[in-house]
């Protein structure tokens, strides 16, 4: 019987206070939507593809590399649109890790680069810039570990061709380092690009939908916690209180 009471108290308490709880529910839902008028934002998705058996062979995996402070450091310095992600220079490299995020499914070779600007147009300048960039920065480090190789390589070579007899000689060292070689000069002659731009794309960064739905659940809740505040505040008897 008491729950039954108790239901139809809180029943009476809601239909009682029903225009508060409405109107606090579509106070809530203006000030959603209203945030989401003037706070703008776009994620751009752009997925690159990496030619990942060079990338294997200098040792620049390029969700690593792309994840680096060295690649960041390229980055700030030869970017003209990295500021429309508003990285915090004070603190660059912690800044800008959180802005950017780069990263790869397994054994897949496609990189997908993710980002939020204030400005959809923003967002695809930076986009096509971050591909380019990205490439040149692995051609660099490719051209860089060739050039090393190589001239270790051939300083190998000429040694053994000074002290062994190579007509003659099996040795497996004469073949991998020849083999090498060989394949080294083959890959610093190979102009394809290291990453490649498939496809980018922006869309708003949030939900629409979802967060007007949430602010609804939010504003009956809220309505319906006055609601029982007020009703609270009148069973109190403040003559009482002031004597005490």
């Amino acid at each position: 019987m008491n729950d039954s009471l108790d239901i139809i108290t809180v029943i009476k308490i809601l239909y009682k206070n029903k225009l508060i709880i409405l109107l606090t529910t579509i106070v809530i839902i203006i000030l959603s939507f209203s945030y989401l008028l003037l706070k703008k934002e776009y994620k751009t998705v752009l997925n690159l593809y990496s030619n990942d058996r060079v990338l294997k062979e200098i040792n620049e995996p390029a969700v690593f590399s792309l994840n680096s402070f060295e690649f960041y450091k390229y980055l700030k310095e030869n970017s003209k649109n990295l500021s429309v992600l508003k990285v915090d220079d004070d603190n660059f490299y912690s800044s800008v890790s959180k802005k950017i995020s780069v990263e790869t499914e397994d054994n897949s070779p496609n990189v997908k680069v993710q980002f939020v600007t204030d400005n959809i147009n923003d967002g695809k300048q930076f986009a096509i810039e971050f591909a380019k960039l990205s490439n040149d920065y692995l051609a660099n480090k490719k051209n860089i570990y060739l050039t090393n190789q190589l001239k270790a390589l051939d300083e190998q070579f000429l040694f053994l061709k000074q002290n062994i007899d190579l007509s003659q000689s099996k040795d497996p060292l004469i073949d991998t380092t020849v083999s090498k070689l060989s394949y080294y000069k083959l890959l610093q002659k190979d102009s394809t690009p290291l990453l490649k731009l498939i496809d980018y794309q922006s869309k708003p960064a949030k939900n629409k939908k979802i967060i007007l739905v949430l602010s609804a659940f939010l504003g009956l809740a809220f309505g319906i916690l006055i609601a029982f505040i007020k009703e609270f505040i009148k069973t109190i008897n403040w003559k009482d209180i002031r004597e005490n």
